[in-house]
């Protein structure tokens, strides 16, 4: 990263921030294992908490001291052309995770409709002979 400044870590809140994410990670895997719907709540709850305190942890161990003799790199984004780009990326980030919850609600519906048609087939059975079924 070049910035017009000096970057300083504090190394205690470093180890913290990994520490902290580490566990609330752990934590959220151990409670998303629970199928019940109270578990997978816990699980995201607790890796949204997970990925923020590692981020604002680690982001809190930064300094950065400005410097003047350093000149700006002419490479560097303009804020507005930043801001844009980031929004961009979290829309398409939002399109695909929505994108994915329709195309999951579509694929378990089409399970169940196959479970139910077989779940007829089998109970309509009453000859009991040998029914060969094709994939």
């Amino acid at each position: 990263v070049q910035i017009p400044g000096r970057i300083d870590w504090a190394g205690d809140l470093v180890v913290a921030s990994v520490v902290v994410g580490a566990a609330l990670s752990a934590a959220a895997f151990l409670s998303a294992r629970r199928r019940d719907l109270l578990g997978k709540w816990q699980g995201a709850l607790l890796l949204t908490l997970a990925v923020c305190s590692l981020h604002f942890t680690g982001m809190g161990a930064i300094t950065i001291t400005p410097d003047p003799a350093r000149p700006v790199s002419p490479a560097t984004m303009a804020p507005e052309s930043l801001a844009l780009a980031v929004g961009l990326c979290a829309m398409l980030v939002l399109a695909f995770a929505l994108f994915t919850a329709v195309m999951s609600r579509r694929s378990r519906a089409a399970q169940a409709e196959q479970e139910r048609m077989f779940r007829i087939l089998v109970e309509g059975v009453t000859d009991y002979a040998l029914y060969m079924l094709a994939p």
